[in-house]
């Protein structure tokens, strides 16, 4: 893509900048703390070129939040699918799979205003890419819109319950094509941390990147095992 370098190294300036810390310029409108090492795209920057996506790779991305990775996927890949329910945690809060979905998240959930704000500012950076393909929904309720073996990564980034993760591997872990690549962020969470280390007798080592990203090395099986029940 023409420029595409130019608009990777902004985003890079634009997570050095914290835009969602605490006292800086949207301060209030996201997270309470800035982690400049776990919200910096050029960790998951290294994942996209260490397992060699490009211009002919489609990603879905589960959790999008203001779609910064979203448009760096979009510079680097041929495809984004993006995933993510923004206002409707609270607009369909009454809806037992949703109360139950996020019953146990790892923190609090941000405010509707957050939520808005989120939404805003994706539509505002990804209007300007015809490659991303906004799917405004929850997870498990986006898995029919995705066909089988059709995508090159799965990014994991949505809800960090160890569930929720559990429920997003298996349901579109098949989504991947043979060859194609699990990953996802926060890897220091709990309920991520255990899901990974459990698939790697399946899966094989899984690979750290600087920004709390994390990636499985290509896949060569149909499906994976997670059991209910695991202990973070």
């Amino acid at each position: 893509m023409k420029g595409a370098e130019e608009k990777i190294e902004n985003l890079y300036k634009l997570c050095r900048m914290g835009i969602f810390a605490k006292g800086g310029k949207f301060s209030g409108l996201a997270a309470d703390s800035w982690d400049p090492k776990a919200n910096s795209v050029r960790g998951l920057d290294q994942l996209i070129k260490h397992r060699e996506l490009g211009e002919d790779s489609v990603v879905l991305e589960l959790g999008s939040f203001a779609g910064v990775s979203s448009e760096l996927f979009a510079l680097r890949c041929e495809k984004v699918y993006c995933v993510d329910p923004w206002c409707m945690v609270f607009d369909d809060a009454d809806s037992p799979e949703v109360a139950e979905l996020y019953a146990k998240h790892p923190f609090p959930l941000p405010s509707y205003e957050r939520q808005k704000w989120s939404e805003d500012r994706f539509d505002e950076r990804c209007k300007l890419y015809d490659n991303i393909i906004k799917i405004k929904n929850f997870s498990f309720g986006a898995v029919d819109s995705i066909e089988d073996e059709s995508i090159d990564l799965l990014y994991i980034d949505s809800n960090h319950d160890l569930e929720a993760v559990r429920k997003d591997i298996l349901d579109f872990y098949p989504k991947i094509k043979m060859g194609g690549i699990l990953a996802g962020h926060d890897y220091s969470w709990g309920g991520v941390r255990r899901c990974c280390i459990y698939l790697q007798d399946q899966l094989g080592q899984f690979k750290k990147y600087p920004d709390d990203s994390w990636s499985f090395p290509p896949k060569k099986r149909r499906q994976v095992q997670i059991p209910e029940g695991l202990k973070e």
